[in-house]
């Protein structure tokens, strides 16, 4: 017997709850999980489904203004709009470590 894995459905309902969880964790809070979630939503940020792929991007979306929103506004205020893109990328890929 070959097992498949989840199907689209319940990959959409998980994709769903996870952006849920993030939107109740709040800003302060991100940091605490943000090396937990980042594989998930990563996951589901790269899945075939566009229901899926809708919710992991909601929250990769979420978590780095999240980040953004940590930094001290010293260092937020001294960063171009171009670098600062740069910065928020480098943050999530520490937090995946």
């Amino acid at each position: 017997m070959f097992i498949t894995g989840p199907g689209v459905f319940e990959r959409a309902v998980a994709a769903q709850q996870l952006a849920w969880c993030l939107r109740r964790v709040g800003y302060r809070g991100l940091g605490a999980i943000a090396g937990y979630a980042l594989p998930l939503i990563l996951a589901a940020a790269d899945d075939t489904s566009p229901a899926v792929q809708r919710q992991g991007l909601w929250a990769l979306h979420h978590l780095a203004k999240g980040m953004s929103l940590v930094l001290p506004q010293p260092f937020v205020s001294t960063v171009s709009p171009a670098s600062n893109s740069f910065w928020m990328e480098q943050i999530l890929l520490q937090c995946g470590h």
